[in-house]
C-alpha cells in the first residue's frame, strides 16, 4: 500500500497531466482522466453547477492551444483513502503576447480526484479567476 505522502505525490502529478492536457486542447486525455458525469463550478458555467463532458468539449473545440508555463502553487492535497482525494493549488499560467509581452494568470482551483479500475479521475472541479 503506498504512503499517504506518496499518494499526496501522485495526485499532484496527475493534476500536471491534466493540465497539460487542458492547454495543449487534448479532449482525449481530458475526457479519459474525467469522469463522464463530472460537476464543476467555473467562470463560464456563470456560478451555476455544471455536469458532465458536454460543456468543457465546447471550449476543447473552440479555443487554440495555448502555448503557456503552468505552475501550480501551494498544492494542499486531502487523501481521503488509497483510492480519493482532493487538492486545492493556485495555478499559474504564463505567456508571451505580441510583442513580447509577458502576461500571468491566476486562478484558484480545487479537484477532487477517484481512483477508479486503477486511474485517477476528476469527480468534481471548482476553478475562481484570482
Amino acid at each position: 500500500m503506498m504512503s499517504e505522502v506518496g499518494l499526496e505525490e501522485e495526485v499532484i502529478n496527475v493534476t500536471k497531466d491534466l493540465l497539460s492536457a487542458i492547454d495543449r486542447r487534448d479532449f482525449k486525455v481530458y475526457r479519459d482522466m474525467t469522469m463522464e458525469n463530472v460537476s464543476c463550478f467555473e467562470r463560464g458555467t456563470m456560478g451555476d453547477l455544471v455536469e458532465g463532458l458536454d460543456f468543457h468539449e465546447y471550449y476543447f473545440d473552440k479555443i487554440p492551444p495555448e502555448n503557456c508555463s503552468v505552475t501550480i502553487i501551494n498544492p494542499r492535497v486531502h487523501v481521503f483513502g488509497p483510492d480519493a482525494a482532493c487538492i486545492a493549488y493556485v495555478r499559474l499560467r504564463q505567456r508571451t503576447t505580441e510583442p513580447a509581452i509577458t502576461v500571468t494568470f491566476r486562478t484558484q482551483e480545487t479537484r477532487v480526484w477517484q481512483r477508479i479500475d486503477g486511474k485517477w479521475k476528476v469527480i468534481h472541479f471548482h476553478s475562481t479567476p484570482l
